[in-house]
């Protein structure tokens, strides 16, 4: 159980990084100390040239950032000869090349979207169906419009439990055994047997207009009872 512990910890201690991660910079393949201390020189120089302008601050403020690039530019070629002397023959080609791009900044200048928006486009030309023989284009074409002809005529079809209600089904779906209400208007189902068939009619008939329309409508309370009360006079 210790060994599973001491394992558990050091697969921790090599995934879980220790610091806060984000993109690299450009520059990352080639910076050090040296170029950091000087980068800290000039951002220090901008703060005091803010503060009190002057062509003696501006004219040292330019020169520094000079000698900054100067610097940079050594470094970097350093750098680049260190690299190029570790290539023979066993040198991986991918790694070549990935030093290449990231010496030349093209892997820090890549656009996300952009990229993968060429390679939508890539994707769906090699996967278009004009590139499919004649003859299976036009089979793809008559299953297509035989497709949409099936559709078309399966939406104009009646259904068969599409038909309006029947009083039926009404007295089935009412409940006897509890004096409850349907709905929020509180009328009771003691109510719907004492007024008589009349008003089971009205209801019936609201209900099969609502579903002549495609939709259930909601009728409020004061219009239900007004049409209840017409159906017992």
């Amino acid at each position: 159980m210790n060994r599973l512990s001491s394992f558990i910890n050091k697969a921790a201690e090599k995934s879980i990084p220790r610091k806060r991660t984000g993109a690299r910079h450009q520059n990352y393949w080639f910076y050090c100390d040296k170029i950091r201390e000087q980068n800290r020189r000039i951002n220090k120089h901008r703060k005091l040239h803010r503060k009190n302008p002057s062509d003696k601050s501006l004219s040292l403020l330019q020169e520094l950032i000079r000698h900054t690039k100067e610097i940079s530019r050594r470094v970097r070629a350093e750098k680049w000869y260190e690299w190029c002397s570790t290539i023979d023959e066993r040198s991986k080609l991918r790694e070549m090349w990935r030093n290449i791009n990231i010496a030349t900044g093209r892997m820090a200048r890549l656009d996300p979207p952009k990229d993968a928006e060429r390679l939508n486009s890539n994707f769906a030309v090699r996967v278009a169906t004009t590139n499919l023989p004649e003859e299976i284009q036009n089979r793809l074409q008559q299953l297509r419009d035989t497709r949409q002809e099936k559709m078309d005529e399966t939406v104009l079809k009646r259904d068969e439990a599409g038909g309006p209600f029947m009083l039926d089904e009404l007295f089935r779906t009412r409940k006897k055994c509890k004096d409850t209400a349907f709905g929020d208007d509180r009328i009771t189902n003691s109510i719907f047997s004492a007024l008589g068939n009349g008003v089971h009619t009205a209801l019936l008939t609201i209900m099969n207009e609502s579903w002549a329309l495609m939709a259930i409508m909601t009728y409020d309370s004061g219009a239900l009872n007004k049409t209840l009360t017409m159906s017992y006079k």
